[in-house]
């Protein structure tokens, strides 16, 4: 694959929902060594675009989320697939293992203070602990 065809697939990565036909032809594709590493910070950015991403749709999306419950769940459950996408793209072969586990490690830390976030606001607004259950089971599992 040329790097236009890489740029491409990136930036339609970048400003689309999981389209995981992009995904698949970045996990797929070889890079030839000449280019590398001119792809490597771009697949980091968009790794870090897509993260940024994931925590500002949760921010816009708090109000909503604590005035009903079965938005709570979508949302969560929609964090969960965005989470397993992000993954897939720290995963792909064309990242340094140095890197990868760089970017798991910020991406973990970053996930799970966001979750106590969304706990500690289900305690102000829930005294009786249901949403907070409701977010708990539907964290994120980090051995998935």
């Amino acid at each position: 694959m040329n790097y236009n065809d890489i740029i491409t697939c990136i930036n339609n990565l970048s400003n689309k929902q999981s389209n995981i036909l992009y995904l698949e032809q970045l996990e797929q594709m070889e890079i030839s060594p000449s280019i590398i590493e001119m792809v490597i910070p771009k697949l980091i950015n968009l790794i870090k675009i897509r993260a940024n991403n994931l925590v500002q749709n949760i921010i816009n999306e708090l109000d909503s989320m604590f005035k009903d419950i079965n938005i709570l769940d979508y949302q969560l459950v929609k964090m969960k697939k965005e989470i397993n996408f992000i993954n897939r793209l720290i995963s792909l072969k064309h990242i340094p293992t140095n890197m990868q586990s760089s970017l798991k490690d910020t991406l973990k830390e970053d996930i799970n203070n966001l979750y106590n976030i969304l706990k500690k606001e289900a305690n102000i607004i829930d005294y009786t602990g249901y949403y907070e259950l409701i977010i708990k089971n539907n964290e994120y599992k980090w051995s998935e």
